[in-house]
């Protein structure tokens, strides 16, 4: 009753999975281009936001792995907490030909 109702969401280095009722995805994390990382201030939280305007978008699992490793990664790319950040349609476009792990 005091637990889990929806889903739970979990982010590492190497992949992010969310388990809910009726599945549990995981989601390979992007393999970054050398010197890409300038910093880790606030790719944790950035991760957390990505998967809560994906969630109250009502998208998929996979969906919300996907917007919140873009809006982690977003972050990383900067060495302050905010200022790769941009709307997370340009993120999502300008991160789809990484690869993943």
């Amino acid at each position: 009753d005091m637990g889990v109702r929806e889903r739970v969401i979990i982010h590492t280095p190497m992949l992010a999975v969310c388990a809910s009722a009726d599945d549990c995805i995981t989601l390979p994390s992007y393999r970054l281009p050398n010197g890409f990382i300038k910093g880790t201030t606030g790719a944790g939280d950035a991760f957390c936001s990505g998967a809560l305007i994906a969630i109250e978008q009502g998208k998929s699992d996979r969906e919300i792995l996907a917007y919140a490793q873009t809006a982690a990664i977003a972050a990383l790319r900067t060495p302050d907490a905010t200022s790769g950040l941009e709307l997370l349609p340009l993120l999502l476009e300008s991160f789809q030909n990484f690869g993943r792990q």
